[in-house]
């Protein structure tokens, strides 16, 4: 009985592709535009972006915690160091004008990776995008964007030397079986979103979208047939100006695939430390529904953008996490190009 609630939590978390948990997860998710929704491709004003997070999810787990044996505490060491790490990169820009002066096409590529526990169950992700932003005014004050998503997808386990079978446990936690043998697979993966962006006043912007991922049916198994639930995530920002020091943005996110639902509600207060500088300094929370409070800092730097958040377990977990939930790290910087303008030359006709 001693040995059920931590095998029990690892084997969920090592499970949790099966679950279609160990899907695209963030706290900072504002850090990683394109996997929230192809139509942010290209939605900002510069020349290029370019950003990453990372994440590390239940640092202070260890399957051998609860155990008052310390002989069953060391015949658990090869599944005493739970690690569960993820990180996304990407990079996009407005390309190229759209049919009319007002419109353009943002194009951008991403890189998802996920790992968990100690036989690495690995999930990676690379999809390029493209986003057509169509505006509804002739300023673009409101734009609607239709973003598309398309790349691959693979699974895997890269330690399967580690893996503690049943075989295992029955021996009295010998060394792990090296004859496991998961497999690996490969495949095709497509998401669409649509945004709407608007600039209410010139205090507050607004935008909600709604972002449809696994639109292909495709079996991601790492053995027999087990197919991609098709997931929706539907989100929205308020940014304002109370006055000229303080901002607010409140933020909401809703994900939805199969029976599984997460919504995740944040406030971000802003403070102009230094207006001539443009920095601004960020700090807020949040709450991810039955499951964690989130502590969020940030800081803007002219063009420069970063944030750390660290959830705290609220649910039953935090007897096995210590209530450590998660750690995020996120950075983003969007470079703007100039051109010199082209200047006539003018003559002179002195007079005589």
């Amino acid at each position: 009985m001693k040995l059920i609630r931590p095998l029990f939590f690892c084997c969920c978390l090592l499970l949790a592709g099966h679950l279609s948990s160990q899907d695209l997860h963030w706290t900072l998710y504002n850090f990683s535009p394109l996997t929230l929704n192809p139509g942010f491709t290209g939605a900002y004003e510069g020349s290029f972006r370019v950003g990453g997070i990372f994440r590390d999810q239940a640092p202070n787990v260890t399957s051998a915690r609860g155990l008052d044996d310390l002989d069953e505490r060391s015949n658990l060491r090869s599944l005493s160091n739970v690690y569960f790490p993820s990180y996304n990169f990407y990079i996009d820009a407005p390309l190229i004008r759209g049919f009319r002066k007002q419109d353009w096409v943002g194009v951008g590529g991403t890189f998802y990776s996920d790992q968990a526990g100690d036989v690495a169950l690995g999930l990676t992700y690379v999809y390029g995008s493209v986003a057509y932003h169509l505006a509804l005014d002739k300023k673009a004050k409101t734009v609607l964007t239709l973003g598309v998503q398309g790349g691959t997808g693979s699974r895997g386990v890269n330690e399967a030397g580690k893996a503690l079978l049943e075989s295992d446990i029955r021996m009295n936690f010998q060394s792990p079986t090296s004859s496991f043998n998961a497999g690996s697979s490969t495949f095709f993966d497509l998401n669409t979103g649509l945004l709407l962006r608007s600039k209410v006043n010139k205090k507050t912007d607004l935008n909600v979208g709604m972002n449809f991922r696994h639109l292909v049916t495709t079996n991601y198994a790492l053995q027999g047939d087990l197919r991609l639930p098709l997931t929706f995530v539907i989100h929205s920002q308020l940014d304002t100006e109370l006055n000229d020091k303080w901002s607010l943005a409140p933020t909401v996110m809703l994900q939805n695939a199969g029976n599984a639902t997460e919504t995740q509600l944040q406030g971000m207060l802003g403070y102009l430390f230094n207006e001539e500088k443009a920095v601004t300094l960020n700090f807020g929370l949040g709450y991810r529904v039955g499951d964690a409070g989130q502590f969020l800092l940030g800081m803007e730097y002219g063009a420069f953008r970063a944030a750390a958040s660290f959830d705290l377990t609220l649910s039953g977990l935090n007897q096995i996490n210590n209530s450590v939930g998660g750690f995020e790290l996120g950075v983003s910087y969007i470079g703007r190009i100039y051109k010199d303008p082209p200047i006539k030359p003018v003559l002179f006709c002195p007079r005589f």
